[in-house]
């Protein structure tokens, strides 16, 4: 059993060089499907794994991925949010019945155009270095920072964009970061005069 997501690249042009680390099908994470701005990112189950806990490793796996490709790439990376509908709504033909749920296209909320840059071999030993950083923190504020910030720049709520949200989560994960494991204090009082120091 596989769970996989599409990756996207804003910054980054992909070619399955980029990726040769990852490129085995053996391996529980693999990269496959390399195009010029994407690709799909596999996890695959362990042995009498059930679904559940199949499921929550496998996003935790991906989640892990994307956030040390985007750190070590100093790229932009996210999965591909235009399956992810913004709100459920419902077709019916009267006030009865419920009716059919419908998926409704969703437009990324980023709207900037980045010089792409093609992505360096060495990256994938990065990322590697970093997961296994990631994976040994005891606490995830970083990696949820991340994450919500992320979501947030590509979501939006038909004409309603995240952009100052995603900016909110991306600060809190930078404070975390610099305040907890370079500055070893709990948060940034005064950030220009703390971070000189």
């Amino acid at each position: 059993m596989f769970l996989k997501a599409k990756i996207i690249s804003h910054h980054n042009i992909l070619s399955t060089n980029s990726f040769e680390l990852m490129s085995s099908p053996s391996s529980l994470l693999s990269i496959s499907e390399v195009k010029k701005n994407s690709f799909m990112l596999s996890v695959e189950s362990l042995p009498k794994e059930d679904k559940g806990s199949f499921m929550g490793r496998a996003h935790s796996v991906i989640s892990f991925y994307v956030v040390a490709l985007n750190v070590a790439s100093l790229g932009h990376f996210s999965w591909d949010f235009q399956l992810v509908s913004p709100v459920p709504y419902f077709m019916s033909n009267s006030v009865e019945s419920t009716g059919e749920f419908q998926f409704l296209h969703k437009p990324s909320g980023y709207k900037f155009d980045e010089e792409m840059i093609p992505l360096p071999r060495e990256t994938s030993w990065q990322v590697l270095k970093i997961m296994i950083a990631l994976g040994k923190e005891r606490d995830d504020v970083f990696i949820s920072e991340y994450i919500k910030g992320i979501f947030n720049l590509h979501n939006c709520f038909f004409n309603i964009s995240f952009i100052n949200e995603a900016f909110a989560n991306f600060y809190r994960a930078l404070e975390y970061f610099t305040a907890r494991k370079i500055l070893r204090c709990k948060k940034l009082k005064n950030e220009k005069v703390t971070i000189k120091v």
